[in-house]
């Protein structure tokens, strides 16, 4: 793929200087890119959009852990860690949630 809107392209090489891996990357219409960062247990859809000059700017983003929609991390590094420690990164969040959060775990937080 020759061009590709810088903020796509900067991202890009962030995730491969992170992750060592290279995202896919498609043109979905005129107006939207999509960038894919996965491997065997994470996935996540990136969207850009266009304005209405010539910026391209983040749409969504859909994250997966195990087939499942999880909430997307606050930062780059999060993500990364989550990508790269999957499972320890999944017990940490577990760590610092809530009781209630449907998981059964029983440590209870005086809620």
């Amino acid at each position: 793929m020759s061009w590709m809107p810088p903020a796509v392209a900067d991202l890009s090489a962030e995730v491969e200087e992170n992750l060592r891996i290279a995202p896919v990357i498609e043109r979905v219409g005129s107006d939207v890119w999509r960038m894919t960062i996965e491997n065997e247990r994470v996935k996540n859809v990136i969207d850009f959009k266009r304005t209405s000059g010539s910026r391209w700017i983040w749409k969504k983003s859909i994250l997966l852990v195990d087939g499942e929609p999880y909430p997307p991390r606050d930062t780059h590094e999060e993500f990364y860690d989550l990508f790269l420690n999957t499972d320890e990164a999944l017990e940490r969040a577990a760590a610092e949630e809530p009781a209630e959060h449907g998981h059964g775990h029983g440590h209870g937080h005086g809620h």
